[in-house]
């Protein structure tokens, strides 16, 4: 069998080509250098608005809270009516003397519960107002990370089937050497493995991404066939503790916290406004016998054997308690936008840095290191352990990115501005 003439490549030409392989290793592929053009983090892209809003028309859980808004006026129009109906009453006595008379009795409202009841309503209806703009966000954040986590997935699934197919052109490669007298037993069993190995991945991957899409499912209702893509550039964020207040006092969660408290101290208001016994008047006219009748009625509850106090006592103790458990959740608030601003821009720089440090292409990785394998200046062994490196190296772009995502959305979500992005509907 003829044999190959020997590959000489200088030493220093090989110590050159493993210094800028080292570079590319580290540095970011060229499809995330392409992606990141004119995307901005001010605002989503027109295709994401687009999908987003596709998906909220018709969400089962938008349109339960809108429900719940419609119960609300509905119980304030219920409210704002009178408490008391006229009562129509009419008696008949037939004894020595033939008694007929009819009546009507009317309860008057002194103590202003009507008024009472129609405010604490009032503030029921701007809760459920504002609960429905929380669960607008909460759907938005959970679509925007499902959507992430499905990109990411996707991501990992095509670098897991890359990888697959180096692993195969090694398997196929090396079984060309092995027969040609050019690598041993073990170093073919070893390129077997990597395969063996790469295609065990590609089914994690597969799996994860099928996890990805019923994520996505669940919150969108199916998977479009075409997705939009996600950002590349995000807006930077800081804050000072004025801006971290006024973040604070705009969150729905605690407009809804502001409104329950106002409902709440309006019914210590009614149940103090309900101990204050109303009076009820009656006219009545009819026949006693031959004479005429006519007649006036009043009565009026005595408070003796219940004040009612306790009602007031116990609307009272549950206002305080929805005011200290609300102190309680601004406090966590307030920690969380701390920390998603600081996680955020962790994640931000490192993307940044990640982007700056230059990209090269896979293909020309792994052409690199073929050469040099095939030239016997790597071994087997060196091969496997660099060319992972280089697939490894886009999976840890790939995480990085999703990671960026994540942050964002969180961002967004924590800091109630998740609708000012996407500028889709009415957020209110």
């Amino acid at each position: 069998m003829p044999q190959r003439p020997p590959v000489f490549i200088p030493t220093t030409a090989v110590r050159a080509l493993l210094y800028l392989l080292c570079v590319w290793i580290v540095a970011p592929f060229s499809v995330y250098a392409a992606e990141a053009t004119a995307d901005s983090g001010d605002r989503a892209s027109p295709a994401l608005m687009a999908y987003v809003q596709q998906v909220l028309d018709q969400h089962p859980r938008l349109l339960s809270a809108q429900s719940e808004v419609d119960a609300a006026n509905a119980r304030q129009r219920a409210a704002g009516r009178a408490i008391y109906n006229p009562e129509l009453d009419a008696e008949y006595e037939d004894g020595e003397v033939r008694t007929r008379s009819v009546g009507i009795n009317q309860t008057i409202d002194l103590g202003g519960k009507r008024g009472a009841r129609e405010r604490a309503a009032s503030f029921e209806v701007q809760s459920a107002m504002e609960s429905q703009t929380l669960v607008r966000q909460g759907v938005l954040a959970e679509l925007l990370s499902a959507l992430g986590g499905y990109d990411a997935a996707a991501e990992r699934l095509r670098a897991a089937d890359e990888r697959k197919a180096l692993m195969a052109r090694l398997r196929t490669l090396a079984t060309e050497r092995r027969k040609a007298g050019d690598l041993n037993q073990i170093d073919l069993d070893l390129a077997h493995l990597a395969y063996a190995e790469a295609a065990l991945q590609r089914a994690q991957a597969a799996g994860q991404q099928v996890t990805a899409q019923q994520a996505l499912e669940r919150v969108s209702g199916a998977v479009a066939p075409r997705l939009p893509s996600l950002p590349s550039n995000y807006a930077a964020v800081t804050l000072d503790e004025s801006e971290i207040s006024g973040i604070l006092q705009q969150l729905p969660s605690v407009r809804v916290a502001q409104a329950r408290i106002a409902t709440a101290q309006a019914v210590v208001d009614l149940r103090r406004r309900e101990r204050r016994p109303d009076p009820t008047f009656g006219l009545y006219g009819g026949k006693e016998g031959d004479d005429n009748l006519i007649g006036l009625r009043f009565s009026i509850p005595l408070p003796v054997r219940n004040s009612y106090r306790a009602e007031v006592d116990a609307a009272d103790a549950d206002r305080l308690a929805l005011d200290r458990s609300t102190l309680n959740d601004y406090r966590q608030l307030r920690a969380e936008l701390v920390a998603a601003v600081q996680r955020y821009t962790l994640s931000r720089d490192a993307w940044d840095e990640w982007q700056q440090i230059g990209a090269g292409s896979l293909e020309r990785q792994t052409s690199v290191l073929e050469r040099l394998w095939r030239a016997g200046e790597l071994s087997t062994a060196e091969y496997l352990v660099q060319l992972k490196q280089t697939v490894d190296t886009r999976v840890a772009a790939i995480e990085q990115r999703g990671a960026l995502w994540e942050a964002w959305v969180a961002w967004l979500a924590v800091s109630g501005q998740v609708d000012d992005w996407l500028s889709v509907g009415d957020g209110r």
